[in-house]
């Protein structure tokens, strides 16, 4: 039987490799503890057959052909995990304003005792927020903090559980449910897909869960709050959204000004819900450094450190919140920015807290295309000669539409091979010539690039040798 501690383990090591260090600063747990779990849930999984935590040097990791399986074990013990119960507890506190802790423990299913623990861990988890429980002998347990502090840890909490769609939790559909029906959830689903739409933009997953968590939080009467902040921002930008997200909603939803100030940051790309005053500094010295391990060659544009900023921002959030992610390793870096992938994952644990793989990947491939636009910038398309001896050149027509999205070439013809030289002799001016043909030599001293329909459709990055820029 895997217990808790077992369980959170293995969530954790779903998402990335984890030192014993940093799987005992992430559960509170000491190192020896860390260890003998590992042993315990290798026992478990060997006994199901299952290849169990493997180690790496000093880094343990599970092999991704076996997670799919392990998740399935898993789905077969019934027992909450303590990450699930510390979610619950806070959320209900923060849904209700009190429990009682003998109430929660039969609904858990765990002792009292047991819940005392997750107190403890509670409390810390919540110390960053400056928010402190209080024990009401007696009467049950309480928060206190700042109300718009509780509002953002609120929103996070409701972005975790709406995100997870289908696979949430019972116990955590009940919790969101007591706030807005099933109907209304998918309504404001909806709304949130249209107020996108209007506002012209896509925006990252875990952006868009928060807008809908904001129309759910709408329903919730808390303590009486004080909407009365006067904002940082006044970019004509940021008050043109706000005014687009005022518009939208009219008298369809009851939005406070914070609210609506909220949706608007997510609008702008610069929303948290981290409360971490050093979060932006770091971000800052993040940027810095990495503009220096890429020899100046990043251009520091606003469009640019927004998209960062916006990763690292979730990315925290989801390390903070314990959210599993895709399962992906090395060997889903694409090879085109594989040199900027290896000193971002050098240098991100400098800077934050652990990130999943995907957001490497996803920060690697961002700042690829920039380094690429400013490398390229003001650069002429790359003239390209086709050749191609099929009937009607069906399938070179479907290449040169997908060539043409992805880089900045210039198709000057597509001819068959007995063409070639005729057309050189009065043609000169080509940069690259592409062959569906047989064609072996190259003619005039223009190199020839050869494509192989069945390798070109798995990647695009067919042209990358020829240092042709991409469109991006």
């Amino acid at each position: 039987m895997l217990n808790g501690k077992n369980l959170n383990i293995l969530e954790l090591l779903f998402q990335n490799e984890y030192t014993v260090e940093d799987l005992s600063s992430v559960l509170n747990l000491n190192s020896r503890t860390i260890r003998y779990n590992i042993k315990d849930i290798n026992s478990v999984l060997n006994k199901c057959n299952l290849n169990g935590i493997l180690k790496n040097k000093d880094k343990y990791f599970l092999e991704k052909k076996e997670m799919v399986k392990i998740k399935k074990l898993i789905s077969e013990f019934s027992s909450l995990t303590f990450i699930d119960r510390r979610d619950y507890l806070i959320t209900k506190l923060l849904i209700d304003d009190k429990i009682i802790l003998s109430h929660e423990s039969r609904i858990l299913d765990v002792t009292r005792r047991t819940l005392n623990y997750d107190l403890v861990e509670i409390k810390k988890f919540l110390a960053p927020y400056s928010i402190t429980v209080e024990v009401i002998h007696g009467k049950g347990i309480t928060l206190h903090g700042n109300e718009k502090h509780l509002k953002i840890l609120l929103i996070a909490f409701l972005t975790k559980f709406i995100s997870k769609g289908r696979k949430l939790k019972n116990i955590f559909k009940e919790l969101l449910y007591s706030i807005v029906t099933e109907e209304k959830l998918n309504e404001y689903m909806l709304k949130g897909n249209k107020l996108l739409k209007m506002a012209d933009k896509n925006i990252q997953t875990y952006s868009f869960y928060s807008i809908i968590a904001i129309f759910v939080d709408s329903h919730l009467k808390r303590k009486k709050f004080e909407d009365n902040y006067i904002y940082s921002y006044s970019s004509q930008r940021y008050y043109e959204y706000f005014n687009l997200v005022r518009e939208f909603i009219k008298d369809d939803i009851k939005l406070s000004n914070f609210a609506v100030h909220n949706i608007t940051l997510i609008l702008m790309e610069i929303y948290s819900t981290d409360l971490d005053e050093n979060l932006h500094r770091n971000i800052e010295e993040f940027l810095k450094e990495l503009k220096k391990r890429c020899n100046n060659e990043l251009n520091m544009n606003e469009e640019f450190v927004y998209r960062i900023s916006s990763v690292i921002k979730i990315s925290v959030y989801k390390s903070k919140f314990n959210i599993v992610q895709k399962n992906l390793d090395f060997t889903d870096v694409p090879k085109y920015c594989s040199k900027i992938f290896n000193t971002i994952y050098e240098l991100i644990p400098k800077y934050f807290m652990q990130f999943v793989m995907e957001d490497f990947i996803l920060l690697a491939i961002i700042i690829q295309e920039n380094i690429e636009k400013e490398k390229y910038a003001g650069s002429k398309p790359k003239k390209i000669l086709v050749v191609d001896n099929t009937f009607e050149q069906r399938a070179t027509k479907m290449v040169i539409k997908k060539l043409q999205c992805t880089y900045n070439i210039e198709i000057i013809e597509v001819i068959p091979d007995y063409r070639i030289e005729y057309f050189l002799s009065e043609n000169e001016d080509i940069d690259l010539i592409i062959s569906l043909a047989n064609l072996d030599d190259e003619p005039h001293g223009i190199p020839v690039l050869k494509i192989y329909l069945s390798d070109f459709w798995n990647g695009i990055n067919v042209l990358d040798e020829f240092n042709i820029p991409k469109k991006y």
